[in-house]
C-alpha cells in the first residue's frame, strides 16, 4: 500500500478527550447533502420540548428524497461497553411516581395542609429515584422520551454506539433496544458482542466507518438509516 493510501485510511483511530462531540460532529458531516441534519443544543427546549426538559437527542436527520425523519441519541466509549440502569428499576420509579401523582391529585388544599411534610418527603424520594435512573451512560429519560416520540408520531429513533478502541460503530432503533435487549437482559451494560448478536437477528445495524488519518476524523456510511 502506498504512503498516500495509508494517510487516507487507518485501522485504529486517534482518541481525543472530547471523543463524544467528535463522534456527533463526524456522524452529522457523513450524511449526504440531500439529508438535512441538525444537532440540538445540550439544554432542553427546541422542536420537541414537550417531551422533556433535557435535550431530546444528539442528532436529527431528514432525507429530502425519501421524506424520512429520524432522531439519534449517540454514545461513544473508550471502554468495552455502554451502561444503563435495569429495566425493573426504571419501571419501579414509574410505578411509585404514578401512585403518588394519583394519590396527590385526590387531595384538596385543606387535606394537604396537615400532611405537607409527608408530601414533600414523597417528592424528595421520587426525585432521588429519577436521578438514580439517569446515573448511567444511557439515561432512562433518553430511552423513555425517544420511545414516546416513536409511539406517538411513528418517527424512527435510534441509539448509535461507537467503540473508539475497535473503531466499530452500531445503531439500534430504540424500540428494538427496549423490546429485544433491555427488558430481558440481566446485564447493566451493552457491548459489541451483544450488538453483533442483535445484528445477526436483524434487530440492530452495523455502520461502516472509515478513519481518515490526515484529518483525524471518521466518515460513516450512515445514509441507510434514513431509508430503512
Amino acid at each position: 500500500m502506498s504512503k498516500a493510501k495509508k494517510d487516507v485510511k487507518e485501522t485504529k483511530q486517534r482518541v481525543f478527550k472530547n471523543n463524544g462531540k467528535r463522534f456527533e460532529e463526524d456522524l452529522k458531516a457523513s450524511f449526504s447533502p440531500h439529508i438535512f441534519t441538525y444537532r440540538p443544543s445540550d439544554t432542553g427546549g427546541g422542536m420537541m420540548a414537550r417531551f422533556t426538559q433535557e435535550s431530546l437527542c444528539d442528532l436529527m436527520a431528514y432525507n429530502t428524497k425519501t421524506k424520512n425523519f429520524i432522531l439519534m441519541e449517540l454514545k461513544s466509549t473508550l471502554g468495552t461497553s455502554v451502561s444503563f440502569k435495569p429495566y425493573e428499576q426504571c419501571m419501579e420509579y414509574e410505578r411509585v411516581k404514578k401512585e403518588f401523582e394519583d394519590w396527590n391529585a385526590e387531595q384538596t388544599a385543606d387535606s394537604r395542609k396537615p400532611i405537607k411534610d409527608e408530601i414533600a418527603e414523597h417528592k424528595k424520594i421520587i426525585r432521588a429515584m429519577y436521578r438514580d435512573t439517569n446515573q448511567a451512560m444511557i439515561k432512562y429519560h433518553q430511552i423513555k422520551n425517544l420511545l414516546d416520540v416513536k409511539n406517538e408520531y411513528g418517527i424512527k429513533t435510534f441509539i448509535g454506539f461507537t467503540f473508539f478502541r475497535t473503531t466499530n460503530t452500531y445503531a439500534i432503533q430504540v424500540d428494538s433496544f427496549v423490546n429485544n435487549f433491555w427488558k430481558s437482559t440481566t446485564k447493566k451494560s451493552i457491548n459489541e458482542n451483544d450488538l453483533d448478536e442483535l445484528i445477526k437477528d436483524g434487530k440492530a445495524y452495523k455502520i461502516n466507518q472509515e478513519y481518515i488519518r490526515r484529518t483525524m476524523k471518521s466518515k460513516y456510511d450512515c445514509d441507510f438509516l434514513t431509508i430503512i
